[in-house]
């Protein structure tokens, strides 16, 4: 004896539903990405200079202890890197002299370390 066959009309509105329902499930979705403010204490170069300071200049020793600073031991030989921080700010910091070493390059980015003296680093 063979099966009785399912009449078309109870089964179209389930096949129907089923294909419908289809489109409600969850594809893969795609990665969110946000963009991220970089750090406070980050910056682009702008520029670098090779400047002169005298550990014995009183105008410079007199700046520093307004700022609580101890007086100024600086190198003869020093640089000015200019910096853009992420807040559009600009800040000027004064480094020894590396010889033999590669300076900073203007668009390089940056990480300025504050402490008891400030310094930069490449990030």
């Amino acid at each position: 004896m063979m099966p009785t066959p399912i009449p078309a009309r109870r089964t179209l509105p389930w096949l129907a539903a089923a294909l419908a329902l289809q489109g409600c499930a969850a594809g893969p979705t795609a990665p969110v990405t946000t963009a991220q403010t970089p750090p406070d204490n980050t910056g682009t170069v702008l520029a670098i200079r090779n400047v002169n300071v005298e550990g014995s200049n009183a105008a410079v020793n007199k700046i520093l202890t307004t700022l609580g600073q101890p007086p100024a031991n600086s190198p003869e030989s020093a640089e000015e890197v200019i910096i853009r921080r992420p807040d559009h700010s600009v800040v000027s910091v004064i480094e020894p002299a590396q010889p033999g070493e590669p300076g900073f390059v203007p668009g390089e980015t940056v990480v300025i370390v504050a402490s008891t003296t400030t310094a930069i680093r490449p990030e």
